[in-house]
Protein backbone atom coordinates (compact mmCIF):
# COMPACT_ATOMS: atom_id res chain seq x y z
CA UNK A 1 0.00 0.00 0.00
CA UNK A 2 1.41 3.57 -0.90
CA UNK A 3 0.46 6.42 1.00
CA UNK A 4 0.43 10.40 -0.71
CA UNK A 5 3.88 11.26 0.17
CA UNK A 6 5.19 8.32 -0.81
CA UNK A 7 3.78 8.26 -4.07
CA UNK A 8 4.04 12.02 -3.86
CA UNK A 9 7.99 11.21 -4.43
CA UNK A 10 7.48 8.15 -6.98
CA UNK A 11 5.41 10.66 -9.39
CA UNK A 12 6.01 14.41 -8.22
CA UNK A 13 3.22 16.70 -9.11
CA UNK A 14 3.76 19.40 -11.85
CA UNK A 15 1.91 21.36 -14.12
CA UNK A 16 0.77 24.67 -13.32
CA UNK A 17 0.03 26.13 -9.82
CA UNK A 18 2.45 23.80 -8.89
CA UNK A 19 5.09 25.18 -6.87
CA UNK A 20 8.47 25.06 -7.69
CA UNK A 21 10.41 26.57 -5.17
CA UNK A 22 10.33 26.66 -1.69
CA UNK A 23 8.19 29.74 0.33
CA UNK A 24 10.16 32.48 0.84
CA UNK A 25 8.88 31.63 4.97
CA UNK A 26 10.71 28.29 4.79
CA UNK A 27 13.93 29.59 2.77
CA UNK A 28 14.54 32.24 5.73
CA UNK A 29 14.04 29.24 7.94
CA UNK A 30 16.21 26.88 6.46
CA UNK A 31 19.10 28.89 6.37
CA UNK A 32 18.72 30.00 10.06
CA UNK A 33 18.57 26.63 10.81
CA UNK A 34 22.18 25.61 8.54
CA UNK A 35 23.38 29.04 10.80
CA UNK A 36 22.37 27.63 14.18
CA UNK A 37 23.82 24.15 13.30
CA UNK A 38 26.98 26.15 11.71
CA UNK A 39 27.37 27.49 15.03
CA UNK A 40 26.13 24.82 17.21
CA UNK A 41 28.60 21.63 16.25
CA UNK A 42 31.79 24.22 16.41
CA UNK A 43 30.96 25.68 20.04
CA UNK A 44 30.10 21.15 20.99
CA UNK A 45 33.58 20.31 19.70
CA UNK A 46 35.65 23.18 21.58
CA UNK A 47 33.41 23.11 24.63
CA UNK A 48 34.53 19.22 24.88
CA UNK A 49 37.95 19.93 24.31
CA UNK A 50 38.65 22.67 26.80
CA UNK A 51 39.62 22.75 30.49
CA UNK A 52 36.86 23.93 32.75
CA UNK A 53 36.35 27.33 33.31
CA UNK A 54 34.68 30.50 32.46
CA UNK A 55 35.49 30.41 28.59
CA UNK A 56 33.95 26.75 28.35
CA UNK A 57 30.97 27.80 30.63
CA UNK A 58 30.41 30.43 28.45
CA UNK A 59 30.63 28.07 25.54
CA UNK A 60 27.90 25.55 27.20
CA UNK A 61 25.63 28.70 27.51
CA UNK A 62 25.74 29.46 24.57
CA UNK A 63 25.57 26.43 22.68
CA UNK A 64 22.40 25.67 25.09
CA UNK A 65 20.84 28.91 23.83
CA UNK A 66 21.26 28.18 20.32
CA UNK A 67 20.20 24.83 20.53
CA UNK A 68 16.68 26.07 22.21
CA UNK A 69 16.51 28.62 18.97
CA UNK A 70 17.48 25.52 16.59
CA UNK A 71 14.55 23.40 18.15
CA UNK A 72 12.11 26.60 17.50
CA UNK A 73 13.18 27.12 14.16
CA UNK A 74 13.12 23.27 13.28
CA UNK A 75 9.17 23.70 14.79
CA UNK A 76 8.38 26.26 12.65
CA UNK A 77 9.74 25.19 9.79
CA UNK A 78 7.74 21.56 10.16
CA UNK A 79 4.49 23.57 10.33
CA UNK A 80 5.21 26.02 7.33
CA UNK A 81 6.44 22.87 5.12
CA UNK A 82 3.14 20.76 6.39
CA UNK A 83 1.21 24.31 5.35
CA UNK A 84 1.91 24.26 1.60
CA UNK A 85 5.68 25.92 2.04
CA UNK A 86 7.69 23.05 0.44
CA UNK A 87 6.98 22.42 -3.62
CA UNK A 88 7.06 18.53 -4.46
CA UNK A 89 10.34 17.05 -5.49
CA UNK A 90 12.19 18.49 -8.40
CA UNK A 91 10.60 16.56 -11.36
CA UNK A 92 14.19 15.43 -13.37
CA UNK A 93 15.07 13.52 -10.01
CA UNK A 94 14.98 9.65 -9.85
CA UNK A 95 13.14 7.33 -8.12
CA UNK A 96 16.38 6.89 -6.13
CA UNK A 97 17.53 10.61 -5.43
CA UNK A 98 13.71 11.21 -4.15
CA UNK A 99 13.81 8.45 -2.21
CA UNK A 100 17.19 9.47 -0.46
CA UNK A 101 16.82 12.64 -0.36
CA UNK A 102 13.58 12.01 1.96
CA UNK A 103 15.60 9.85 3.82
CA UNK A 104 18.29 12.01 4.84
CA UNK A 105 15.65 15.28 5.16
CA UNK A 106 13.66 13.49 7.38
CA UNK A 107 16.75 11.80 9.69
CA UNK A 108 17.72 15.59 9.66
CA UNK A 109 14.37 16.89 10.77
CA UNK A 110 14.58 14.15 13.44
CA UNK A 111 18.03 14.42 14.62
CA UNK A 112 16.95 18.05 14.69
CA UNK A 113 14.30 17.96 17.06
CA UNK A 114 15.25 15.52 19.42
CA UNK A 115 18.88 16.84 20.11
CA UNK A 116 17.62 19.97 22.21
CA UNK A 117 15.25 17.82 23.92
CA UNK A 118 18.33 15.21 25.04
CA UNK A 119 20.55 18.01 25.49
CA UNK A 120 17.98 20.08 27.48
CA UNK A 121 16.74 16.82 29.70
CA UNK A 122 20.43 16.04 30.48
CA UNK A 123 21.43 19.57 31.49
CA UNK A 124 18.18 19.99 33.57
CA UNK A 125 19.02 16.74 35.57
CA UNK A 126 23.05 17.51 36.54
CA UNK A 127 23.16 20.79 35.71
CA UNK A 128 20.35 23.18 36.80
CA UNK A 129 19.38 26.20 35.66
CA UNK A 130 18.78 25.87 31.89
CA UNK A 131 18.80 29.06 30.87
CA UNK A 132 18.70 31.25 27.99
CA UNK A 133 21.65 33.38 26.71
CA UNK A 134 22.20 33.47 31.06
CA UNK A 135 19.04 35.79 31.40
CA UNK A 136 16.15 33.65 31.21
CA UNK A 137 15.30 30.47 33.10
CA UNK A 138 13.89 27.59 30.97
CA UNK A 139 12.04 25.46 33.71
CA UNK A 140 11.23 22.31 33.21
CA UNK A 141 12.22 20.54 36.81
CA UNK A 142 14.14 16.66 35.67
CA UNK A 143 15.71 14.31 37.96
CA UNK A 144 17.50 11.59 36.78
CA UNK A 145 20.44 9.56 38.40
CA UNK A 146 24.19 9.90 37.04
CA UNK A 147 23.93 7.08 34.54
CA UNK A 148 20.83 9.01 32.97
CA UNK A 149 22.62 11.79 32.84
CA UNK A 150 25.87 9.77 31.01
CA UNK A 151 23.84 8.07 28.52
CA UNK A 152 21.65 10.92 27.44
CA UNK A 153 24.47 13.02 27.14
CA UNK A 154 25.81 9.84 24.87
CA UNK A 155 22.90 10.14 22.82
CA UNK A 156 23.03 13.59 22.38
CA UNK A 157 26.68 13.39 21.22
CA UNK A 158 26.13 10.33 18.77
CA UNK A 159 23.04 12.43 17.49
CA UNK A 160 24.76 15.17 17.04
CA UNK A 161 28.06 13.34 14.50
CA UNK A 162 25.05 11.77 12.98
CA UNK A 163 24.14 14.94 11.98
CA UNK A 164 27.52 16.39 11.21
CA UNK A 165 27.46 13.03 8.09
CA UNK A 166 24.05 13.75 7.40
CA UNK A 167 24.74 17.38 6.72
CA UNK A 168 27.88 16.88 4.81
CA UNK A 169 25.15 14.37 2.82
CA UNK A 170 23.13 17.14 2.43
CA UNK A 171 25.66 19.46 1.09
CA UNK A 172 27.36 17.28 -0.86
CA UNK A 173 23.92 16.73 -2.81
CA UNK A 174 23.16 20.29 -3.29
CA UNK A 175 26.48 21.27 -4.67
CA UNK A 176 26.55 18.06 -6.88
CA UNK A 177 23.20 19.16 -8.73
CA UNK A 178 24.43 22.25 -8.84
CA UNK A 179 28.29 22.31 -10.03
CA UNK A 180 27.38 19.10 -12.00
CA UNK A 181 24.12 18.11 -12.90
CA UNK A 182 23.27 21.61 -13.33
CA UNK A 183 19.54 21.38 -12.67
CA UNK A 184 17.12 23.88 -10.35
CA UNK A 185 17.32 21.66 -7.46
CA UNK A 186 19.51 23.97 -5.30
CA UNK A 187 17.91 26.99 -6.78
CA UNK A 188 14.56 25.75 -5.10
CA UNK A 189 16.17 27.01 -1.87
CA UNK A 190 18.19 29.90 -2.39
CA UNK A 191 17.04 33.65 -2.57
CA UNK A 192 14.97 34.18 -6.16
CA UNK A 193 16.29 37.56 -8.20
Amino acid sequence: MVDGVTQAYRDPPSGPGVRTVYSVPLRILHWLTALAVFILIPVAVAMNKLPDGAFKNGLYEVHKSVGIIAFVLVVLRIVVRLSGGAPPPDPTLSAFQRTASAIVHGLIYLILLAMPVLGYAATNMCCKPVNFFWIWPVPINLEGSEGTVKAIFSAHEFLGWSLVVLVTIHIAAALYHHLVLRDGVLRRMIPQR
